[in-house]
């Protein structure tokens, strides 16, 4: 799921968090025809169907040891992850 832009605030690299503890990763549209890239928000992980709210971030990646590893890819202490990176602002998967 993509959403627009909320009030949120940085916890990680490139993870941000709203109010309700939801979290989100930052990443940019530029599917726009006008090339100028625009703010989004993932908020899930990509699984190929909607509809499992066990794929939100919140559930899955563990804040305080949550960092870049650089080239799109990141890790916490119990996982790798990784942001395909796409006009829309792609998709974020869990890696290993």
């Amino acid at each position: 799921m993509y959403r627009d832009t909320l009030d949120v605030y940085k916890v990680a690299d490139d993870l941000y968090m709203d109010k309700n503890s939801n979290l989100y990763l930052l990443t940019e549209d530029r599917s726009d025809e006008t090339g100028i890239p625009k703010p989004v928000l993932i908020s899930r992980f990509y699984n190929g169907c909607e509809g499992d709210s066990t794929f939100d971030l919140e559930y899955t990646i563990d804040v305080g040891t949550f960092k870049s590893t650089g080239n799109f890819g990141y890790k916490d202490k119990n996982h790798h992850y990784y942001h395909h990176l796409m006009s829309d602002g792609g998709n974020f998967v869990i890696s290993d």
